[in-house]
């Protein structure tokens, strides 16, 4: 097994699962282009490599470190364009230096910077030629990382980060009030609100899955129907699932795998004249590649 598949398997479960449904070169690719997200994520700032080295590396498009330079090979042979990926890099750096979302709108063009830049990234992997698709890959990649954010609130709380938007909160907040037990319930109200503003981006997701080839369709339904299938099950028990992260189990996965099947029938026929997006989505998100203002 290649070392890029390892890390997906060990570090993307999610997408791993999904990805048994795609042509096997752009899985490969995939792979690679989760490895350089991860790697970017686990280095920057962190084991003394800067987000400067890194945007100089992309644009010169070749590199000494072996994940980014694989990254930059995929990307040239793909045609892909690198904007995406600066900016990537960009939000990690500016995560690591303790950006506070104070707001939803914050919030939003966070998640676009960690998430729909992967998911634009990918519209290059997987053959998509019409740029009507990328808002709706933008949409899938907040939805994602809302999802994440919903999962993740205690834990990332404990390493003092904090993604749930300041003005939802009626008092000021730090980690500390994040993780008391007195403030409990007004966690919870708010982590529901980020779920279900997650749940309007995947809606909207759902409008451009036509846009894909129909070769790898069915996987980014598969991976959008199992990630979402995360906010269903902490809804399910949520006291539990704020300490306990929540996955889904296999059995869960199996009847949302099916589920994605139905859709992906149910989708072929859909015109793609019918096809509207939903330009308020990105009312946040103005000036950035690719959005749909």
């Amino acid at each position: 097994m290649m070392e890029t598949e390892q890390v997906m398997r060990k570090h993307g479960k999610t997408f791993f699962w999904a990805s048994a449904f795609l042509p096997r070169e752009e899985a490969q690719d995939i792979y690679t282009l989760y490895a350089f997200c991860r790697f970017v994520d686990d280095h920057v700032d962190i084991k003394g490599l800067s987000c400067q080295k890194i945007i100089e590396d992309l644009q010169i498009k070749q590199s000494p470190i072996v994940p980014l330079q694989n990254f930059l090979s995929m990307a040239i042979r793909r045609k892909m364009s690198l904007e995406p990926a600066k900016i990537l890099v960009k939000t990690i750096e500016e995560d690591r230096e303790g950006q506070r979302v104070d707001s939803w709108g914050t919030l939003i063009r966070y998640c676009y910077g960690v998430a729909s830049t992967v998911g634009l990234m990918m519209c290059d992997i997987l053959g998509v030629n019409n740029p009507q698709a990328h808002a709706f890959a933008i949409d899938l990649g907040i939805a994602m990382q809302l999802t994440n954010i919903a999962r993740d609130v205690y834990e990332d709380a404990c390493q003092n980060r904090i993604y749930l938007p300041i003005q939802a909160f009626s008092n000021p907040i730090n980690h500390a009030y994040i993780l008391s037990k007195d403030n409990q319930m007004e966690v919870l109200k708010v982590r529901e609100q980020v779920l279900k503003l997650a749940d309007r981006y995947y809606s909207s997701a759902d409008q451009g899955m036509h846009f894909l080839p129909a070769r790898s369709r069915l996987a980014i339904i598969m991976a959008s129907r199992l990630y979402q299938a995360k906010g269903e099950t902490i809804r399910q028990n949520p006291l539990k699932y704020l300490k306990v992260r929540a996955n889904v189990q296999f059995l869960k996965k199996i009847h949302h795998t099916l589920r994605a099947v139905r859709f992906f029938c149910k989708n072929i026929i859909q015109p793609k004249s019918e096809i509207r997006h939903d330009a308020s989505l990105h009312v946040d998100l103005q000036y950035l590649h690719a959005v749909d203002v």
